[in-house]
């Protein structure tokens, strides 16, 4: 984004924190996504219940860290 005498700083901070919002949106549909997608398939195979409530368990702990990272990362350098 260029920087022009009347928008000074102040777009350039809005910028960044525009686009850091839709890098954490875009992020956490696509862990949403993934999620669902692997619990579908989880539930349409023939499995125990124990092995089902495991991989969606460690799935949705997996997305839940990633995105939380994600998000405390993004807190902590909003470049």
């Amino acid at each position: 984004m260029p920087k022009n005498e009347e928008d000074g700083a102040f777009s350039d901070v809005l910028y960044r924190d525009l686009t850091n919002r839709g890098k954490f949106k875009r992020l956490l549909w696509m862990d949403l996504f993934i999620v669902g997608y692997i619990v579908y398939i989880l539930l349409h195979e023939d499995i125990s219940n124990l092995i089902k409530g495991l991989f969606i368990s460690l799935f949705i702990l997996l997305g839940v860290i990633s995105t939380v990272h994600a998000w405390l990362r993004m807190k902590k350098d909003p470049k």
